[in-house]
């Protein structure tokens, strides 16, 4: 066993970027909410037969599973336990789960539709949750007790976006129109220990034709970034001061086209948001754009995931050098200091009817890149 695990570690040192070191079909499909932690990958199944999976890291073995409810959002990890959001028959509830052994430790149900789209976070000792009523709710990490709970919007429960926690703050997205001045949503910024209100910021916008609805948020150092609609805002993280904002449009028929934006990444101070067609980007500090990057994302660029480590950004997309047929929609691996692709490796299968099967979600970690294609799962060298 010790030498067997000697030689995954081995090919893992050793492996070029971009090369497969393992996948794994633990049954069902659409998988989703990768987590990695202590040497365990975890992730959920959305449909099909639903349920909880932990896998090896260096091997791709499922350690232990847990069938049933399908998982809502995605899973978070603390190296001790992993959390997650089940669509019961009761309704929603948040588990957590020994990360090692599987157990169960405790569950809490609550009077409200938990998660959504987006995962938990967990950080100090306590798990983070967007609650679709209009609330956002901390629970003590390890007996699912409710700390407290803000209210974002209980009257308007709209947009509830993921999360993002820097600098003792907790950044995130969320419905409510001020019916006293114009319309738009909130990117909202609390104290995580506390719950308490540190700002607000309004977009302002009237986008009835797309959604205004904020992305994630990014953060570098005391930056925030957010997109909303067609535009990008750069927030000072501390106080919410407006730093700059710009749209992303283009003319058609001689009136201007917005390029609604995916949510952004940070790279060495540089901003990058994937539109229809493209990947923008901007400086960090002033908004200056920079040049783009021509890639064709699918049908719904709003949704692409860009990934960001070290000076690599990775991105599924279809760029003029593939080769191979123009919709697979392959994993790149990109410099962002030259432009230059470092990696390409095919994230889809010759399995009939699903050879194209969009791939929108990976994990990028220190050494190895991970991602969901229908019914498996892979972890690809980087």
């Amino acid at each position: 066993m010790f030498r067997y695990a000697a030689l995954l570690l081995l090919l893992a040192i050793t492996s070029a970027p971009g090369t497969l070191l393992w996948e794994a079909r633990p049954g069902g499909r659409d998988f989703g909410g990768l987590a990695e932690s202590a040497g365990i990958l975890t992730a959920g199944n959305i449909t099909s037969q639903g349920g909880i999976f932990a896998f090896s890291s260096d091997s791709g073995k499922v350690l232990w599973s847990h069938r049933g409810e399908q998982l809502r959002g995605g899973t978070a990890s603390d190296a001790q336990r992993v959390f997650a959001v089940f669509d019961a028959s009761t309704g929603n509830r948040l588990a957590a789960f020994d990360l090692k052994a599987g157990k169960q430790l405790w569950t809490t149900a609550t009077d409200g539709k938990l998660g959504g789209d987006f995962p938990p976070i967990v950080d100090s000792g306590r798990v983070y949750l967007m609650n679709r009523d209009g609330f956002l709710d901390a629970y003590d990490a390890a007996t699912g007790n409710r700390l407290y709970r803000f209210a974002y919007a209980p009257e308007d429960p709209e947009c509830p976006s993921g999360q993002a926690l820097a600098n003792n703050r907790l950044f995130f997205g969320g419905g409510q129109h001020d019916g006293s001045h114009s319309p738009g949503k909130f990117l909202w910024a609390i104290n995580p220990t506390t719950g308490k209100e540190l700002w607000k910021y309004q977009t302002h916008l009237i986008a009835s034709y797309i959604s205004e609805c904020f992305s994630t948020p990014a953060v570098s150092s005391d930056t925030v970034v957010v997109t909303s609609s067609n535009s990008i805002f750069a927030l000072c993280a501390s106080t919410g001061v407006l730093l700059w904002s710009r749209k992303s449009e283009g003319v058609s028929g001689g009136y201007p086209k917005p390029y609604p934006l995916s949510a952004p990444t940070i790279v060495n101070g540089v901003v990058y948001a994937a539109r229809n067609g493209a990947i923008d980007s901007w400086n960090l500090s002033d908004g200056k754009p920079l040049p783009s990057f021509p890639v064709e994302l699918g049908s719904d660029a709003v949704r692409a995931h860009l990934y960001a480590s070290g000076n690599t950004l990775f991105f599924i997309g279809n760029i003029a050098s593939d080769t191979d047929k123009p919709d697979r929609h392959p994993l790149h691996a990109m410099d962002t200091l030259t432009h230059k692709i470092l990696w390409t490796h095919r994230v889809n299968r010759e399995v009939r009817y699903i050879e194209d099967w969009t791939t929108d979600e990976i994990l990028v970690t220190q050494t190895a890149v991970y991602y969901e294609n229908n019914s498996l799962i892979a972890k690809v060298a980087r």
